[in-house]
């Protein structure tokens, strides 16, 4: 499993450009049931920007904040 940091690139297929492209890893927020997960290290198209892909390091974190959030509705 590769870990990825902030600047890092890497290919994906994205699915706006229809095509394998480029990608850079930054952090963003990500936007998870209509909620809003802050600083989640993501993948973004270089061609249009968009979001292709999530490096497993970052689960972790969209796990915690969503098993949070389940158990205040509950």
């Amino acid at each position: 499993m590769a870990i990825y940091k902030e600047g890092d690139k890497s290919r994906a297929v994205c699915n706006t450009c229809k095509k394998i492209v480029s990608s850079t890893f930054r952090y963003a927020p990500y936007n998870y049931d209509e909620l809003i997960i802050p600083d989640i290290l993501q993948g973004f198209c270089d061609v249009c920007g968009v979001v292709v892909s999530i490096p497993h390091q970052s689960s972790y974190k969209i796990k915690e904040f969503r098993e949070r959030i389940e158990s205040v509705d509950l």
